[in-house]
């Protein structure tokens, strides 16, 4: 047992010089297999950074805005190949801490980046060198601005919709100056599609430019989620329209017709009220048509003659145009038929005979009447109670009432026979 000891001894101890440097070898031989297997890498990847502390920022009373799309950074990695070919940009996470801001004068600011790699720990070597989250810093604002209340859709046939309320009517908006200058209008639009009576809804606000596009609201507070908004629903009907004329036309002058644009309006109102309803009449202090030589056209704003309690379906429709057609006497000639002549107090003794087919004569009166007059139409008469044999000039007389009138003294010449002479 001794011996194999010092055997053992000897076997360690003997030529220990050698027996190291074959030990280093060995290390260095296994390093350099390693290394040839499974060498270190290096390669680029991209991830999205992480905003860490922003109330720095707001409690300076102040907001940013990342800019040169610096939101996303690329950087090289170096690790063994086993490692690095496992990872990918998510394996990264990038954090911007606004506590470590760096302010410059023209209003930017840079954040830099803390780039890690959690799941790998300290296999992985990140560059991180100026690798920065750049924003622009702006002074927060805070204004108030009234809710208008709209509506979309359609209601049920036979409704329209009625008096629209918002609560509360104002919202406080908060956010970069940059943002809270461009809003023109704040709505809040409640569906009344195929709706029947009122409805009320929560509704968000929506803020538009003086262009009419909606504005992004990542970027800003509202004081409230969201406003109340209640529409209500009323009946319709259709109606027409009288309009009633006061003052008095000079002599020569007639009122032909009163006609109103558009004939009929759309009121909505309750189902009781709108039932006692069957037209909507202008009143005559409304239109005063002394004086006037030709037509007459007004613009009447009908809604003040609404009855209480109805409005308009359209307000844009309030405006109603009013024409009076007046027109002014006139003369015409005509060539009257001497059949159309009708002869009065003839003696039985005597018969009479015409120079002509027909008698022209000058008709007065209105432009209406005396366009649709025709010479067939128009019969006078003359008084043959003192007429002598041969030629006679005798006055005509009209006979179609007062509408017309004779112009000048129109004659007819006639020629009168004795009867007795002849036989």
């Amino acid at each position: 047992m001794l011996n194999r000891l010092n055997n053992l001894k000897n076997l360690l101890t003997e030529n220990i010089g050698l027996k190291l440097l074959a030990v280093v070898f060995a290390v260095i031989l296994w390093l350099v297999v390693v290394n040839i297997d499974d060498p270190e890498k290096t390669m680029t990847f991209t991830t999205n950074v992480t905003v860490e502390n922003e109330n720095v920022i707001t409690d300076m009373g102040k907001s940013y805005e990342i800019i040169n799309d610096s939101n996303t950074t690329t950087f090289r990695v170096s690790a063994k190949r086993s490692v690095i070919e496992k990872l990918n940009g998510s394996d990264f996470k990038a954090v911007a801490n606004m506590e470590n801001i760096e302010m410059r004068d023209d209003g930017t600011a840079v954040v830099p980046l803390d780039i890690t790699c959690p799941g790998y720990g300290n296999k992985v070597t990140v560059e991180r060198k100026n690798k920065n989250l750049e924003v622009a810093i702006e002074d927060l604002r805070s204004n108030q601005f009234k809710i208008v209340a709209e509506t979309s859709g359609t209601p049920q046939e036979g409704c329209a919709v009625g008096e629209l309320t918002v609560s509360p009517d104002v919202l406080t908006v908060s956010g970069p100056t940059s943002v809270i200058s461009k809003i023109a209008k704040v709505t809040a639009t409640i569906d009344v599609e195929g709706m029947f009576s009122d409805i009320t809804d929560k509704v968000v606000p929506v803020l538009y430019d003086a262009n009419g596009n909606i504005l992004d609201t990542s970027k800003v507070t509202f004081d409230v989620d969201t406003v109340k908004v209640t529409a209500e629903i009323l009946s319709v009907k259709e109606v027409p329209i009288s309009c009633e004329v006061s003052g008095k036309l000079d002599d020569g002058y007639q009122q032909v017709s009163v006609e109103v644009d558009p004939e009929k309006i759309s009121l909505m109102g309750t189902a009781e009220t709108l039932n006692n309803i069957t037209m909507i009449t202008i009143p005559k202090e409304a239109l005063d048509i002394s004086g006037a030589k030709e037509t007459l056209t007004k613009e009447i704003d009908i809604s003040t003659y609404l009855p209480k309690g109805v409005s308009l379906v359209d307000s844009s429709q309030a405006k109603v145009k009013v024409k009076v057609v007046i027109e002014q006497t006139e003369s015409k000639a005509f060539n009257i038929p001497v059949g159309n002549i009708k002869v009065f107090n003839l003696s039985s003794d005597y018969s009479i005979e015409y120079q002509s087919d027909t008698i022209p004569v000058t008709l007065m009166g209105y432009t209406s009447d005396l366009e649709k007059l025709k010479a067939s139409d128009i019969t006078v008469s003359i008084d043959a109670g003192n007429v002598e044999t041969g030629t006679n000039t005798l006055p005509l007389t009209l006979n179609l009432g007062g509408v017309y009138e004779l112009y000048g003294e129109p004659t007819v010449t006639i020629n009168v026979v004795s009867k007795k002479t002849t036989e």
